[in-house]
């Protein structure tokens, strides 16, 4: 990622400071959802808003409607897996915490992993506490 859309990228998290979380409006999937869609002119969002009000039903609609894990969903869009034990983190990086039945997601930028989890606001994480907890790591491959 070129400087331009370094910036860029922080300007999108930025924005997303103070909302409150929301389930299916400003969650971990759709805080994401919306970075890519701005970052590379794609309409994912539009599919995902709206469709699920609780932590159940977000798990239903990401398994059973839309029919992808996370990391599919990022392999279809061009997400490459890192697979180094330790990488250098640059802005956009994307790592992926699956528990049992549901994925967190995380994006990198300004030397922290930025989400929504639930029910709290955006949050900024090291990326030493991030990586221990990570089961993969994703970087986009073109735009």
């Amino acid at each position: 990622m070129d400087i331009q859309d370094s910036i860029k990228l922080l300007s999108i998290i930025r924005k997303q400071a103070g909302k409150p979380f929301q389930w299916g409006v400003h969650d971990c999937n759709t805080f994401f959802i919306e970075i890519h869609d701005q970052m590379y002119g794609s309409k994912d969002i539009e599919k995902v808003r709206d469709q699920y009000g609780d932590r159940r039903g977000a798990i239903v609609f990401l398994n059973k409607t839309l029919k992808l894990s996370a990391a599919q969903w990022l392999h279809l869009r061009k997400y490459k897996k890192i697979t180094s034990k330790k990488p250098k983190w640059s802005a956009g990086d994307v790592v992926l915490i699956e528990r049992h039945t549901y994925s967190s997601v995380y994006i990198y930028s300004e030397g922290a992993f930025w989400t929504v989890p639930e029910g709290s606001e955006l949050v900024a994480y090291e990326p030493s506490a991030v990586a221990k907890e990570m089961t993969s790591a994703w970087r986009k491959t073109d735009g």
